[in-house]
């Protein structure tokens, strides 16, 4: 009897757990990513290009051309994305095209029990440059999501070709973009700076749950 009740209850649940190939294909996108984790974007994310520029001495500056297309290795098919993170029917039309969005695995972290800790980033075509969000995913243990939020994006901003007034870094390295800074904790903290400045701070919860602090 025993024996019957093991494989009628036990064996089913195994079964699913190791017959799921969708979990364990998205899964193994994903590799260890230590604590705190900076999403702020550097110049390495974006294609670097140099233009005439007349403001700085009539000479040429560097400048954020464009975020740049993560490896393919990085690359979250569509059929995962569909399922896990269900993004794909979003459109911001004064933004971008994210109904044909990318989205990459930049990788996992945390060790809060039977909850997943992902880092994901979504890229989408604007009017004339490809634009980039990236986002912290909870999921619990069969990959369901328990919750999400914007850590940082680079979104084009209004300013014409000819008007460079929005510098960064050092260099004289200029963006177009409105930039936003989102750095996760060890102790599972969240700090978001806005476009303006304004300082946000969160906490995820042993639930996965991510609130405002």
């Amino acid at each position: 009897m025993r024996k019957l009740l093991f494989l009628l209850f036990v064996l089913p649940s195994l079964a699913w757990c190791q017959g799921d190939t969708a979990i364990v294909s998205f899964k193994k996108l994903f590799k260890w990513k230590p604590l705190p984790y900076d999403a702020t974007y550097n110049n390495k994310e974006f294609v670097m290009d140099s233009i005439w520029n007349s403001v700085e001495d009539n000479g040429y500056i560097k400048y954020r051309a464009e975020i740049k297309l993560k490896p393919s290795n990085l690359y979250i098919p569509k059929h995962l994305a569909k399922r896990f993170l269900k993004m794909d029917t979003i459109m911001f039309k004064e933004n971008g095209d994210t109904l044909h969005a990318d989205f990459f695995a930049l990788g996992y972290f945390g060790s809060i029990k039977n909850v997943f800790c992902f880092i994901i980033e979504r890229q989408f075509a604007g009017k004339y440059y490809r634009m980039s969000e990236k986002y912290l995913f909870t999921f619990e243990k069969r990959f369901k999501i328990i919750d999400k939020i914007l850590l940082s994006r680079e979104i084009p901003g209004a300013a014409n070709m000819d008007n460079f007034d929005v510098f960064n870094d050092s260099f004289n390295e200029s963006t177009w973009f409105e930039e936003t800074l989102g750095i996760i904790h060890d102790d599972m903290t969240i700090h978001i700076e806005n476009e303006i400045g304004k300082m946000t701070n969160y906490k995820i919860k042993d639930n996965g749950k991510i609130v405002k602090r």
